[in-house]
Order: structure tokens, then C-alpha cells, then sequence
């Protein structure tokens, strides 16, 4: 199931299976009816209790070559995989 809070914000699948097994139950039991329905009552509208926050800065993408990369206020990968798709970018978050 999928909480959604309907203004286009974060969307959060929330597996049911999961939720039962965090309140006790596992799979060999069968959830009442009254069980079942409030978790799905309750992860339908977990969009209500959820706040996801989070920020970045972007950052100026200044040489990338090999398996070294230089990213702005002397930020240094040393990967081949990242400088790989640094090479490709000319700012990264």
C-alpha cells in the first residue's frame, strides 16, 4: 500500500506484511478483521504522521578524470564509478 499525502508531495510504500510483523505478528497467524482493518486504516493515512525534511547544496563540478575527482571547496572522490558519472555533470547536489 501507498501513503500519499495528495498535494504531490512524498509518496511511501508501506507493506503491510511488514507492519504486522513489527506489531507482533508473524506469519503464521491470520490478522482479525478488526486487526487487518486498522492497520489498513492506519497506512492509509500515515501520510499524516510522516514529515520528510532534507536539503542539499550545489556544488560546481570542476575536473573529473580517470578515477579522481575535484568538486568545488576541495570536495575529492577517488572512485572510478562516481568519477565515471561526474564526468558527465557540471553540478552535482
Amino acid at each position: 500500500m501507498i501513503a500519499t499525502d495528495g498535494k504531490g508531495g512524498v509518496d511511501v510504500e508501506i507493506d503491510k506484511k511488514q507492519v504486522c510483523h513489527y506489531i507482533g505478528y508473524d506469519g503464521n497467524h491470520k490478522l482479525s478483521a478488526r486487526i487487518s482493518s486498522l492497520v489498513d486504516d492506519y497506512t492509509k493515512h500515515a501520510h499524516q504522521l510522516i514529515n520528510p525534511l532534507y536539503s542539499y547544496i550545489i556544488k560546481d563540478v570542476e575536473w573529473a578524470r580517470g578515477s579522481i575527482a575535484f568538486v568545488e571547496d576541495s570536495i575529492i572522490f577517488k572512485s572510478q564509478v562516481v568519477v565515471q558519472l561526474l564526468e558527465q555533470c557540471q553540478q552535482v547536489a
